[in-house]
């Protein structure tokens, strides 16, 4: 980069690029200062209240959770220990259900087994 640079005047900054196997856009890109803004956290809109939180975590960090996953803890009534029931926890989704596919059908023909070929309308 340093050599585009020191070539410019002379030669231009394409044909230097091209010379050195540069891409134009990254020698642009790298002759502007890197100014890091420092951003606030973001607002997540969804989350809890921070003192319905730290009671939510001390709940799942309780010795009866230890060993459960989110989905466990869950069906295991957590949600009838909060105080009215809380509605953020309620409204989890529910797993998808699995509809098992039953195997195709084989005929015989002619002494091998040959899979019937079903199509669907």
């Amino acid at each position: 980069m340093a050599v585009v640079a020191q070539q410019r005047t002379v030669v231009g900054i394409a044909p230097a690029c091209v010379a050195l196997s540069v891409v134009r856009a990254t020698f642009y890109r790298r002759q502007k200062p890197q100014i890091e803004v420092p951003r606030p956290p973001r607002q997540v809109l969804r989350a809890l209240p921070p003192d319905e939180r730290k009671m939510v975590l001390s709940m799942l960090n309780d010795d009866r959770f230890a060993d459960l996953a989110p989905a466990q803890v869950y069906t295991a009534d957590l949600e009838h220990s909060l105080p009215g029931g809380h509605q953020k926890l309620i409204d989890l989704p529910k797993p998808p259900v699995i509809i098992p596919i039953p195997p195709r059908p084989i005929i015989q023909a002619a002494g091998k087994r040959v899979p019937v070929l079903t199509t669907c309308r």
